[in-house]
């Protein structure tokens, strides 16, 4: 294909498998915003969009759409396939709306009332425990302490996942999850299609209510019961919801806390101000858990203002530069968890804005403040741990510790 722009995305440094461009993808991020609106990556075999406004009207563009790319062989990749193009992340139309307003109940102002103090208790649990291996060992990780176990018991509360599985479906998540990365080993495709399927053989047992269950997998259930839902729409979506619910919010909790605990004065100003609603947007728009968010061109190419983008071509959505677009947010490239909230795109936006945008915002906010209101003296107490994975930015270990820094 010829591109008809240059430079390439390549030529100005973008390059997922290298780990000092995965480490620090925004430099090249801000030459990528003053070189062209759109740049072909040769490596990708796609457009790749970092502008703001441009992410913004083309993620609610009729003409673009999300489309699965399946996997091949088929028959290797058969349970993996039809677990993305049954779910709502991957449809449009009616089959989305369908599926969107089947669960978009349960995370509306009404349904999220009903999970709050659920989650408050969940919080302070886990900083309970924390507090204890503080005590103890006078240091814990805040990745498995607290920003796993969050999301992890809320959203399998949700979903009926007794507290024995709620590891190994964790990791069946983390292995899929990790297959949507530009740069893996074949030990990685093999454990995300393993972890893929023994998801699917679960959820669909889960499926099986016997009597109460909680409201999602109720919702789930009854769906396939009325044909309001085919029974792999059922599993596709339950297996949505973990992942979604999951991954984002843990990562999202990880960067922006290794962050603030490594500047004990942004710490002190976010805790006298008890600022948790703005520190939790900072932490979403500063350092995306999503860096890029994949579309098609399934219409007509002519008025998406993309110059040399046709019909048909992928287009990556940069949200994690997009996010830091000077023209948008005044000093972009600073963290400011006193930020006034500004709409930051981490979420997405258009038809396939997040749904459960809401439950990640009250979890987040509600950790943030549990912690530093219990634990005010938190600091990092050695170097967190990078994931070393680009689409997906996170960490896999954060310790911290109550010790007080010099200030």
């Amino acid at each position: 294909m010829n591109s008809g722009v240059r430079p390439t995305a390549e030529s100005l440094g973008f390059d997922p498998a290298d780990t000092a461009f995965v480490a620090d993808p925004y430099p090249c991020y801000s030459r990528m915003q003053e070189a062209a609106p759109v740049l072909w990556s040769q490596s990708q075999q796609m457009w790749l969009v970092s502008r703001y406004e441009d992410c913004n009207r083309l993620l609610r563009h009729p003409s673009l759409a999300r489309v699965f790319q399946r996997r091949e062989p088929e028959q290797r990749w058969q349970t993996f396939n039809w677990l993305n193009d049954h779910a709502m992340l991957d449809t449009e139309g009616a089959t989305h709306t369908r599926m969107r307003r089947l669960l978009s109940p349960q995370f509306t102002r009404t349904g999220l009332a009903d999970l709050s103090d659920a989650v408050n208790g969940v919080c302070t649990d886990l900083v309970a425990q924390a507090a204890d291996a503080i005590a103890s060992q006078g240091v814990f990780d805040l990745v498995s302490v607290i920003a796993e176990q969050l999301p992890i018991r809320v959203v399998c509360a949700l979903l009926g996942i007794p507290p024995e599985d709620q590891h190994k479906t964790h990791d069946w998540s983390l292995a899929m999850v990790r297959l949507f990365e530009y740069a893996r080993s074949p030990e990685d495709d093999e454990r995300g299609i393993q972890g893929a399927e023994a998801f699917a053989v679960y959820m669909s047992k889960l499926l099986e209510v016997q009597g109460p269950a909680p409201a999602a997998m109720l919702t789930l259930a009854n769906a396939v019961e009325d044909a309001t839902l085919d029974r792999r729409e059922a599993v596709a979506n339950a297996i949505l919801l973990f992942n979604g619910g999951t991954g984002a919010t843990i990562n999202a909790l990880g960067n922006g806390l290794v962050l603030l605990l490594a500047d004990p004065a942004q710490r002190n100003a976010v805790i006298e101000d008890e600022a948790w609603e703005c520190a939790v947007e900072e932490f979403l728009r500063y350092e995306a858990p999503l860096q890029l968010f994949e579309r098609q061109v399934v219409g007509a190419a002519d008025d998406l203002g993309l110059p040399g983008v046709q019909s048909g071509d992928r287009i990556g959505l940069l949200l994690g530069a997009a996010n830091r677009d000077a023209s948008r947010f005044a000093d972009s490239q600073t963290f400011d968890p006193l930020r006034p909230v500004q709409p930051h795109l981490t979420f997405s936006a258009g038809t396939h804005f997040c749904l459960g945008a809401p439950l990640a915002r009250m979890e987040l906010q509600a950790i943030l403040r549990t912690l530093l209101t219990a634990l005010p003296n938190l600091n990092l107490a050695g170097k967190p741990e990078p994931e070393h994975t680009y689409v997906v930015r996170g960490h896999r270990r954060i310790p911290v510790s109550q010790i007080p820094m010099r200030q």
